[in-house]
């Protein structure tokens, strides 16, 4: 993999080299692009950071909108991949406009998908549902099936958290669907576990998803440090808490929702959190001290209807 990689570098800048002697400015752009999203893969963020702004520029100089719109897409991952989220942020918006006013349909889908996920991240669950919403009427409209099987896996997740099981329900189903019909047995396995927390939200055994995701798990060998496998880790703590009549936080063991849910959780749906989670809150911060005895959820609840 590693000297793939190198080999692929190599050809890049041979490219780069070319195109630039010859005065090709298009050419040039792409192969800046493409070596900066290489360079990423690598993990040298500063380095494709560089890269990335090199090729805005370039796409600046030469009237190219929608090259600079992907290109400030490619900047805000690399920045938000260096915790950089209010950079991110202001890339991702102008590469929007950019995206609607060149009329790149599959561009847009991809940057209001971003930031779905940017508001996600930080706790904002309602800007995030109303983005993710209009990247699924994007992805349906120009036909991109992948990104709308994201997309319904992601709205599945925030009917979840706010408590809306049938829907989450209905929506995770249809982004099995999708991957059923694209083949794409890592998409399906990650969207079983997702179907799983939404059983125990409901106050049922998550068996049958989670055992259909660790086929597929196997199936793929994926790795340890693999999105799929710390999904994996995280239903099966959740599935054994359950099992052991512990309380979870909208089918999720406790410790694994991240943060920022957990605050918007807070502020929204304080009767979804167990008692017994209180004190952690209050002590890592999320929740202040003073409310850490307050809460309406029931000590036995581990589920919700």
């Amino acid at each position: 993999m590693g000297r793939a990689v190198g080999e692929a570098r190599a050809l890049f800048e041979q490219s780069l080299a070319i195109h630039r002697e010859l005065g090709n400015r298009p050419s040039e752009c792409i192969t800046l692009g493409n070596l900066a999203g290489l360079v990423r893969v690598q993990g040298r963020m500063e380095e494709a950071s560089a890269l990335f702004r090199q090729a805005i520029i370039t796409a600046r100089e030469i009237g190219d909108r929608r090259s600079e719109g992907i290109g400030l897409s490619n900047l805000a991952t690399v920045s938000l991949e260096q915790d950089r989220v209010d950079e991110a942020r202001t890339l991702l918006q102008q590469a929007l406009v950019i995206a609607r006013e060149v009329a790149a349909r599959n561009l847009e889908t991809c940057v209001l998908g971003s930031l779905g996920h940017l508001h996600w991240d930080q706790g904002r669950l309602d800007e995030a549902g109303v983005m993710f919403a209009q990247t699924l009427e994007i992805a349906r409209e120009v036909g991109e099936r992948h990104y709308e099987g994201i997309t319904l896996l992601c709205l599945a997740s925030h009917a979840r958290w706010q408590g809306h099981l049938d829907e989450a329900a209905t929506l995770v189903k249809q982004s099995e669907a999708s991957a059923h019909e694209l083949g794409n047995k890592v998409d399906l396995a990650n969207r079983m576990l997702e179907h799983g927390h939404i059983l125990l939200a409901q106050g049922q055994g998550t068996q049958e998803p989670l055992a259909t995701a660790t086929a597929f798990a196997h199936e793929l060998a994926v790795t340890p440090d693999s999105e799929l496998a710390k999904n994996l880790a995280a239903t099966e703590r959740a599935q054994a808490a359950f099992e052991d009549g512990k309380p979870l936080v909208c089918g999720y063991y406790p410790e694994d929702v991240p943060e920022g849910i957990m605050r918007w959780l807070r502020e929204h749906r304080p009767e979804a959190i167990p008692p017994s989670v209180l004190p952690r809150l209050a002590a890592d911060g999320t929740l202040r001290p003073e409310e850490a005895g307050a809460s309406s959820a029931s000590p036995t609840t581990t589920g919700e209807r």
